[in-house]
């Protein structure tokens, strides 16, 4: 694997500009993620359970919300999570992503986005595949075309299978919300 490190808004990034995994790497890596999203599933259920009729009865249906993600190889993939919005669309149905006093969160989803609850239906994501616990956190698609027309290299994500959490996450960019 060949990498760099360069610099985004004074922060480094890693850039991979060959497959990270492969071969018994790439199973390991499947193994761990079908362990540990298995270990973490089993007693995420009865909060996952607690979340929905939270949710169901602050809120209403839907309990999740449903979105198509940049996935592995830029395949796209619908993401999971609690619903923390209201519900309605988007002018022009465009994305836009929540920032800090967004009205369209809702009280108990803010609760949600803070303590990272929301995105506890992911794991099922994890165990059938779709997602690794760890790895870059996909984005809109809409927001990948934006990204890769401002960010160098930008893409080279897709190489990686998407993570529940990531760089970004562990050194504290979660966004506003």
């Amino acid at each position: 694997m060949n990498s760099s490190v360069r610099e985004l808004e004074g922060q480094p990034i890693i850039c991979l500009s060959d497959s990270p995994l492969s071969g018994g790497r790439a199973f390991l890596k499947r193994v761990e993620d079908i362990v540990l999203g298995i270990l973490f599933l089993i007693p995420a259920i009865p909060l996952m359970l607690l979340v929905a009729a939270a949710i169901l009865l602050t809120n209403g249906p839907p309990i999740l919300f449903r979105q198509r993600r940049g996935g592995l190889y830029g395949r796209p993939i619908e993401v999971w999570k609690f619903r923390t919005m209201h519900v309605h669309n988007e002018p022009g149905g465009s994305v836009r992503q929540a920032g800090r006093g967004d009205p369209r969160v809702t009280r108990l989803g803010a609760f949600l986005r803070r303590s990272s609850l929301d995105e506890l239906p992911q794991l099922l994501h994890v165990v059938t595949g779709r997602m690794s616990l760890v790895g870059p956190r996909p984005h809109a698609l809409e927001h990948d075309e934006q990204y890769g027309e401002l960010v160098d290299r930008y893409l080279l994500r897709y190489k990686i299978k998407p993570g529940i959490t990531g760089w970004a996450q562990v050194n504290g960019w979660r966004g506003e919300t």
